[in-house]
């Protein structure tokens, strides 16, 4: 299932967990009256985008996939205008 989360950029954790494979970026999305939302980023241009609102401290509006496990990003959008 798809949704969308709008908040601000309230941390990035990324990972090699083993050497070879593919890196692992976690984001905590904080938005008005919720949760922080932990979400997983593995496209490096989603992880950028995410980063670059982190540094402007702008609000994003972030697609993402939910399976029931894990929460992945599939579109990244700043509202920064």
């Amino acid at each position: 299932m798809e949704v969308s989360l709008t908040g601000t950029v309230d941390g990035i954790d990324v990972h090699a967990l083993v050497s070879g494979q593919p890196v692992h970026c976690f984001a905590v999305i904080n938005g008005p009256g919720r949760d922080p939302v932990q979400i997983v980023v593995y496209e490096p241009r989603l992880q950028t985008a995410l980063e670059l609102a982190s540094a402007k401290n702008c609000e994003v509006e972030v697609t993402v996939s939910e399976d029931g496990t894990q929460t992945v990003a599939t579109r990244v959008r700043l509202l920064d205008r």
